[in-house]
């Protein structure tokens, strides 16, 4: 057999031989199968073409080619996003103009929605009262639906409905123009009841949350957040979207006749069954392939100590007063809703505390017998995850930096050093005055140093009250439960609650500024205004603050004398206003700004934080960041010499924070601090050690989707004999295509010249 390939370059002036029995068209190339000699000019040029690159080839392969690479590419054009064809099926919804429900896996059990690889699809039908709910369970019989739910609607009970009908492949949450708040709550009632203080064992079984129809705290909390659904759940968050779904079906589906307003929805995860499988797939994965099905949840918590830490002062056994604040929050859906605003002031009442012990001098700070530290736990809302971590870092001596014997460090922190601690929880509720709980099984000399401490606050705090938590209670869920099961420390919560939640919308959509706090304001309300509006809020917190902040003083050894600075203690209201403008209502404020670091290219958004832990990824959140910098502010020393602000990498018992300021300079402000940034985050995630403890910590993740996992779109759906139809002319035309083609082929020596043009 002779072999040669011939690739098209110029015009050839002689004709193929007859010996020529097989040829192929690759990339516009002939590759030449023959048996026998070639004819001497064909052989000769063949030969030389290899050299001189002749090309010949077939006019009727050339035609196959084209048809071939036409058919392939015509369904790719015709169905992408940017083709008429498509516009003319599809109206697709922008990805930001709805949030969606994920996938989340714990230590046990996976929890959130999912879909379909392609996505699901589903005939729409809205449910907007109880009665049409009702109904529709009852007798739709459609093979395939997507259900527009109105947000009154929206509860575990009703979800739980829809998925055992099993006919429902999604559900999109709207709100009506009418909607009236209701009180609810996504969370468990029994918040904290895993790895709660009294959840294992006989200790304090008398205080287990669901034990025996015990009092709940969040009675309005129906636990969907903890169910899993295999279909998608977006919440639409566009009237104008949630208008154009309402107009489909009122257009094609009243009264149920083809062609029927349908929707796709898709969100596609990666991660299965729970935390410890996925991950134990995902480091699998990655040692062939970067792909992998889930992340760990997890953040930074933000340390910082009143006095300057040393390396060589070593921290002495109750030596140390902890005051923490949870800084994350939590909804069903988290892309764009996780205000948590309640839980928020909280926070903003450390902030302002920490503010007012600021304002003390280097040598009155030093006077103390005892430090403040403040801690601003993230991944609270996941188990407190933030907490957990910093007990595990403790007892390995990591906190609050990672022991390394290259560098100067600050002494290592552990719950020996701790002799008090106080938490601030939620405190947008202030109405009564403000309640101080605590373990009630505690011992007895721990008791006794918590009603000192609460009397102290009680004669300091007259504007705010303060009362004792009721008797027959335990310990709310708070961090100081994680903490307490380490330690018997003498610990005190303080909330705007006795034995239930005020907060009506825990951890729900609506835990926002506007909703919780009972402001009312619109798209044409002013800056001002709204500062107005926040004042009373403002001046409850800066209050109680005030009063936390003067209790610390005196139990860290402050004196009350006429010389002493206890009476110059005080919290600005303006600073408090500040503060619950900027973290809860707009984040491009002047506050934040002033505390961006120098020359930082960030954009504030005007939309306030959505506080979800998301991902770890080792660095610090933004609104972890923007908190770590307000708290070194308040706390830290301003250096003159904007050359001494660069943080010395192996110094690490402080740090040197170099800010915007107010603009007056050009070089900012230099904050000097003994601030850290410390892991929240689950240490067996960390560790690989997936089955070590694994009960004893909150082991949460995250699936993991791509960029196009997410899809929301409108189509009208035709009856099956008109799909049918479509099918039969699609498959005619095909086939009719083919034979043309095998046609053209077989006769090509006759339709086509098949000589060397």
């Amino acid at each position: 057999m002779t072999y040669c390939k011939l690739m098209l370059k110029h015009t050839c002036n002689w004709k193929v031989s007859e010996n020529v029995k097989l040829y192929r068209i690759v990339d516009y190339t002939i590759d030449y199968y023959g048996y026998g000699a070639l004819p001497l000019p064909f052989e000769i040029n063949c030969l030389n073409s290899c050299h001189r690159f002749m090309h010949i080839i077939m006019m009727s392969d050339l035609v196959l080619l084209m048809v071939i690479t036409y058919l392939t590419s015509l369904s790719g054009k015709c169905f992408s996003q940017s083709s008429k064809v498509y516009s003319l099926v599809y109206q697709d919804f922008a990805e930001d103009t709805y949030d969606k429900c994920v996938r989340l896996l714990n230590g046990t059990h996976e929890i959130g929605c999912q879909s379909s690889t392609e996505g699901n699809t589903g005939i729409l039908v809205h449910l907007n009262e109880t009665a049409v709910l009702n109904k529709f369970l009852e007798s739709g019989t459609r093979k395939h639906y997507v259900v527009l739910l109105e947000s009154s609607l929206f509860e575990r009970n009703i979800m739980l409905r829809l998925k055992a009908k099993e006919n429902v492949q999604g559900v999109i949450v709207y709100e009506a123009d009418n909607f009236y708040q209701r009180a609810w709550s996504p969370d468990l009632s029994c918040t904290s009841d895993r790895f709660g203080l009294y959840s294992n064992g006989s200790y304090g079984r008398e205080y287990q949350e669901c034990n025996n129809g015990a009092k709940l705290w969040n009675p309005l909390g129906d636990g969907i957040t903890e169910e899993s659904f295999p279909f998608p759940v977006f919440y639409m968050r566009s009237s104008s979207g949630r208008d154009r779904l309402i107009n489909c079906y009122k257009d094609y589906n009243v009264p149920e006749a083809y062609p029927l307003c349908s929707v796709q929805m898709k969100s596609h995860m990666f991660g299965a069954v729970d935390s410890v499988t996925c991950t134990r797939r995902s480091n699998l994965q990655n040692s062939f392939t970067s792909v992998g099905y889930c992340d760990p949840l997890g953040g930074m918590n933000v340390v910082t100590s009143l006095q300057k830490m040393t390396s060589d002062v070593s921290s002495k056994k109750d030596s140390i007063i902890l005051v923490s604040a949870a800084l994350d929050s939590r909804s069903f859906m988290s892309s764009f809703t996780a205000p948590g605003a309640d839980m928020a002031t909280g926070f903003i009442t450390l902030l302002g505390v920490a503010n007012a012990l600021g304002q003390l001098t280097k040598t009155q700070k030093l006077e103390l017998s005892k430090n403040i530290m403040f801690i601003l736990f993230d991944g609270e809302a996941f188990d407190h995850m933030g907490s957990t971590r910093m007990m595990y870092d403790m007892k390995n001596g990591d906190f609050p930096v990672n022991r390394d014997s290259e560098k100067t460090q600050p002494p290592p922190v552990n719950l020996t050093h701790v002799s008090h601690i106080f938490e601030l929880g939620q405190l947008g509720y202030i109405r009564d005055g403000v309640w101080a709980h605590y373990n009630p099984i505690s011992s007895k000399a721990v008791l006794n140093s918590v009603y000192d401490a609460i009397n102290v606050l009680q004669n300091l705090s007259a504007s705010v009250p303060v009362q004792n938590q009721s008797t027959g209670i335990g310990l709310v869920p708070s961090s100081l439960q994680t903490i307490l099961q380490h330690r018997d420390v003498p610990g005190v919560v303080l909330t705007d609650y006795d034995d239930q939640f005020t907060n009506r919308q825990y951890f729900s959509r609506f835990d926002t500024l506007k909703n919780i706090l009972s402001l009312r304001y619109n798209q044409n309300t002013t800056d001002e205004q709204i500062m107005d509006l926040l004042q009373p809020i403002a001046q409850n917190l800066s209050n109680i603050a005030t009063a936390i902040a003067k209790m610390l003083y005196l139990i860290a050894g402050g004196s009350h004398t006429s010389t002493s600075p206890l009476d110059n203690i005080t919290v600005d209201q303006n600073m408090m206003n500040d503060l619950l403008y900027c973290f809860l209502y707009n984040p491009n404020c002047d506050l934040f700004n002033e505390h961006l670091p120098l020359n930082s290219k960030a954009n504030l958004s005007s939309i306030s934080y959505r506080r979800y832990t998301s991902v770890y990824t080792g660095e610090v959140s933004d609104y972890a960041g923007i908190s770590m910098n307000i708290l070194a502010s308040f706390t830290g020393e301003k250096l003159q010499n904007f050359t001494e602000c660069l943080s010395k990498s192996d110094d690490q018992t402080v740090r040197y924070f170099n800010m915007n300021g107010n603009r007056s300079v050009a070089e900012g402000v230099c904050i000097l601090s003994s601030t850290f940034a410390t892991k929240a985050l689950a240490f067996p995630l960390e560790t690989k050690k997936l089955q070590e403890n694994i009960a004893m910590y909150g082991v949460w993740t995250e699936s993991r989707w791509t960029k196009t996992t997410f899809r929301l779109r409108l189509f009208l759906l035709q009856d099956e004999l008109s799909q049918g139809m479509v099918l039969l002319a699609g498959l005619l035309v095909m086939l009719t295509s083919f034979a043309t083609v095998y046609v053209l082929n077989e006769k090509a020596a006759i339709l086509f010249n098949t000589g060397i043009v």
